[in-house]
Formats: structure tokens, sequence, C-alpha cells
């Protein structure tokens, strides 16, 4: 794929939906990235350049099913992931589309941009490769300012990325 001039664009989605806390959501962001990297590590990516797992992080949330297994199309039925190879991954040549850290839509206590500037950047940093040249963000459910004060923050501290929307409702 890349040989061909196509960029991979890597998306785990991680729904946020639910009452857990933005720790909570960094533990499972963390979990979801590294298993990520992994799989590309191994020199596995979607044929058709997108790669999208979903995890939800609920009560019934109890241990993150293998991204390089069978999806297991009950926990989320409206999504289809499938799974094929190419011949390699370089980081250097690939985009990702996670979510922001945030507390899920549903927790009691509300996350400041500092802390989901801070927290984003922290799981960042401890697992995506600093040759991966940009990280666009998802929406996540965020409003326009949400997410532009979320993002306005991680940009003042130093991280090796390009960090930017994936998203029109932002830009605007």
């Amino acid at each position: 794929m890349q040989n061909a001039g196509l960029v991979p664009i890597v998306e785990p989605e991680i729904l946020l939906d639910g009452d857990h806390d933005i720790q909570r959501c960094l533990e499972v962001s963390e979990a979801v990235w590294a298993e990520t990297f992994k799989y590309l590590a191994d020199n596995k990516v979607s044929n058709n350049g997108v790669w999208t797992v979903a995890f939800r992080m609920g009560a019934s949330f109890k241990q993150l099913p293998s991204c390089t297994g069978n999806f297991d199309q009950d926990m989320y039925p409206d999504k289809k992931t499938v799974f094929g190879t190419c011949t390699q991954v370089l980081f250097e040549g690939i985009l990702l589309k996670p979510s922001m850290v945030t507390p899920g839509a549903e927790c009691p206590t509300h996350a400041t941009p500092q802390q989901v500037g801070e927290y984003t950047l922290t799981m960042l940093k401890r697992r995506v490769p600093p040759a991966v040249p940009g990280i666009m963000f998802l929406s996540g459910g965020q409003s326009e300012l949400e997410a532009t004060l979320n993002l306005q923050e991680m940009n003042r501290q130093p991280n090796p990325w390009h960090v930017s929307f994936s998203y029109a409702r932002a830009l605007q």
C-alpha cells in the first residue's frame, strides 16, 4: 500500500460514551495503542488503508479483545473491521486518527483543557513512536470550542508530532 503512494490511516476508535473518568480512558487508550502499534510493527494493516477497531469502556469492559484476532461484532455491531496485510508499514508514512483522552460523556467530573492536553500527550508519548508524522484527532463528541481548547493545550507543550483535527466542524 505505501509502496503505491497511499498513506494508511490508523484509527482505533475508543468510544467515549459512559461514566468512566479520564484516568480510565488513559488506561484503555494506552492498552489499545500498545496493541495497535504491535500489530503495525508486525507489518499488518487493513487492505483499504483505514484500520478501525472499536472498544467500549463501560461496566462490561473486562479485557481488551485482541486486535489481531476476530473482532467481536456483538460488542460494536455497526462497525466492520477488516484485517489484511501489506509488505511493510513505515511509521513515517502513516497518519493516526485517535480520540483525545477525556472522561466519558456521562462522567460527573469534567476535565479542563489542561487535563485533556496533559493526559492525551502522556498517552501519545508512552505509545506512539515519534517517527509518526501526524496525529489528526477525532471529535469524540466534543464541541468546537472544547476541541479547539484541548488541541491548543497539546500544541503548547513540546511533542514530536503535527497534531490537528480530522473533522471539519472543528476547523470552522
